[in-house]
């Protein structure tokens, strides 16, 4: 999955920045987004 979203960003025409961080541990200060997006999200349960 990184080999396919690596190879997307490679070809996008804007800067992209990817981060690979568990939810709950996220690197970045509170009140840094105002919204955001979330497709193709699976729920892993054990």
């Amino acid at each position: 999955m990184h080999i396919r979203l690596h190879k997307r960003i490679d070809g996008s025409a804007v800067p992209i920045k990817s981060y690979a961080a568990q939810a709950e541990k996220l690197p970045f200060a509170d009140d840094t987004f105002d919204a955001i997006v979330a497709t193709l999200v699976f729920l892993y349960h054990s």
